[in-house]
């Protein structure tokens, strides 16, 4: 059975180190059996203060266009947490909001509204179908990265969090190797920001599996690889252990899992 979506999404702006962020936003449906909306929508980028969501009327944009935007186009202090989200609303919003906004946005949910979010330099660029709806202050992240690459170029952790509340707080991120259960470091996350971590320092062989947990923060974490000469580059991100799960209940399967490699790894030892 199809699980019906959220109906209300954002769409990130991403912002890494010196690369050129951009998301490519289309008003198409995603079917053509659902009872079709067509009115314009007002375009917003918002972003994070830390006590408030900060909010830019950007423009109209109506049924069957798209549009683009870089993190070239706006000023640096929309992105110093390196994340900004572009939201398509039905309505008007204030310039500051205590949370994200909720408003249903979009008639038909099925499959998920997608819109194209990448990074780029003068050489190349990446991109993944994004959509993020917020996620929850009470989560955890358990994630198998088998994204390292070798032979002249660099590999990069690229974490990704949104929440309703604009708070921002740090959080732990451990790092193991799944296969030796090594500990071998730890690193810190932020809510509501991209943080973008140098994976090369920890000497990951060709062998190993990275696992990287936090038991106190949800997030969707990218593999983001930039070969020496800047003109290759890859970007992939790794989907909760539930996502595979075929039949059942998800949920309690991922607990599961979470909780039997929390235990494996011995995470307790290193939160503090």
């Amino acid at each position: 059975m199809l699980q019906r979506k959220a109906e209300f999404v954002f769409f990130p702006l991403l912002k890494s180190m010196d690369l050129e962020g951009w998301v490519n936003i289309v008003y198409f449906p995603p079917n053509n059996w659902e009872y079709l909306d067509k009115k314009p929508k007002y375009l917003y980028l918002i972003y994070p203060n830390g006590t408030k969501w900060k909010t830019v009327f950007l423009e109209k944009i109506t049924f069957n266009k798209s549009r683009l935007f870089s993190t070239q186009d706006f000023k640096e202090i929309f992105f110093d947490k390196s994340l900004a989200l572009i939201y398509p609303s039905p309505k008007i919003l204030d310039s500051e909001l205590d949370f994200l906004p909720n408003f249903k946005t979009w008639s038909t949910n099925i499959p998920a509204w997608r819109a194209s979010s990448g990074f780029k330099n003068s050489y190349a660029q990446v991109s993944y179908q994004s959509d993020i709806e917020p996620l929850p202050e009470k989560g955890s992240l358990l994630t198998f990265h088998p994204f390292i690459q070798f032979s002249k170029l660099k590999n990069y952790l690229v974490v990704l969090n949104v929440q309703s509340n604009p708070r921002i707080v740090n959080h732990s991120l451990l790092i193991f190797n799944s296969k030796s259960k090594e500990f071998i470091g730890k690193t810190q996350i932020q809510t509501n920001s991209v943080t973008t971590i140098d994976l090369d320092q920890f000497g990951f062989e060709s062998t190993d599996l990275p696992v990287f947990v936090s038991k106190s923060m949800a997030a969707i974490p990218f593999g983001l690889g930039i070969n020496l000469d800047m003109n290759l580059m890859s970007l992939e991100h790794t989907h909760p252990p539930g996502s595979f799960v075929v039949r059942g209940d998800r949920n309690k399967i991922q607990k599961q899992i979470k909780s039997k490699w929390l235990e494996t790894l011995k995470v307790d030892l290193y939160e503090n």
